[in-house]
């Protein structure tokens, strides 16, 4: 069995948003360089567009993972801290809302719902 397949699910999901964002930053590096009138530069929007969704899925699966102990609430908080105090943007490179039991609420609320559950409470009820 691989190496990751032992990680908790915190983790898979930590580096799933730190991979996406990081590819993300990559691609608008480089689509600043094109010239916005080239089919390169239009093509590049479409990538841009994908990698964004991408970035928000990961981000929407830290309200869902499963914690199973304190030592990985204290990870997933520290990872959300650490990202956005390093990153230019901070707070707000997080998605504002998302979609949970078909209604919309603030990522942040999904985020602390998710621990609080883990804490033993629902703050949805």
């Amino acid at each position: 069995m691989p190496a990751y397949m032992d990680e908790p699910p915190v983790f898979l999901v930590i580096e799933r948003h730190r991979a996406a964002f990081s590819a993300l930053e990559k691609h608008v590096e480089i689509v600043d360089q094109l010239h916005e009138d080239s089919e390169e530069w239009a093509s590049g929007q479409l990538e841009l567009s994908r990698l964004e969704d991408e970035v928000t899925e990961a981000a929407s699966a830290m309200t869902t993972v499963q914690l199973s102990s304190i030592a990985e609430v204290v990870s997933l908080l520290s990872y959300v801290e650490d990202f956005s105090s390093s990153h230019r943007g901070g707070y707000l490179l997080w998605p504002e809302n998302i979609s949970v039991s078909h209604r919309e609420v603030p990522w942040s609320f999904a985020l602390f719902n998710n621990i609080r559950a883990r804490l033993g409470g629902d703050i949805t009820k």
